[in-house]
């Protein structure tokens, strides 16, 4: 399918867990209005997130992304073992947790366009974002191509959201080591 997201011109990506879109053309602008339309896709489809690939094919070899995840959504920690990965504020507000091999927490703090701006995560390092307001939106550049299945490994000493109760206990927790 392809359509119009805000201004720009996407086709929409059938294979995607969350509504997700690949730009169309070789020159991209996101303003405003393309993340105000993120929200509203999120609404629309029961507070999921969106993602918005400014590349055009997951073959591609860099990944740039605008992703707007929703706080009322439970994010695993994981991490990618071939691949590093930036996050670069647009909207909002998320803590970011840098964890040891065994789930013990060793870096946190906020990425808003207050605070941190950008938040640059190596491979094989276990992290996790977790949205502090409503929504929080940001811009992932991170190597290519997305291999079928993905690549995020997924901490296993982390609940893995089967149990609301649990998985929102556990945020709970890292939220109380934020100052």
């Amino acid at each position: 399918m392809r359509g119009t997201f805000g201004k720009l011109s996407v086709r929409q990506d059938r294979n995607a867990r969350s509504p997700s879109f690949f730009c169309v053309g070789d020159v991209v602008a996101v303003c405003r209005k393309v993340v105000e339309k993120m929200v509203s896709e999120s609404k629309m489809n029961g507070n999921s997130d969106v993602r918005i690939s400014l590349h055009n094919d997951p073959a591609e070899d860099i990944h740039q992304m605008v992703i707007l995840q929703n706080r009322k959504n439970y994010y695993r920690p994981h991490c990618h073992e071939a691949k590093d990965e930036s996050f670069h504020i647009i909207g909002g507000e998320a803590a970011f947790f840098i964890f040891d091999d065994g789930g013990a927490v060793r870096e946190h703090g906020i990425l808003s366009v207050e605070e941190n701006l950008l938040l640059r995560i190596g491979r094989k390092r276990w992290h996790v974002l977790i949205p502090l307001s409503d929504f929080v939106v940001y811009a992932e550049s991170r190597p290519g191509p997305f291999p079928a299945g993905g690549d995020s490994v997924f901490a296993e000493w982390a609940p893995d959201g089967g149990d609301a109760d649990e998985a929102r206990n556990y945020v709970e927790s890292l939220l109380k080591l934020m100052p």
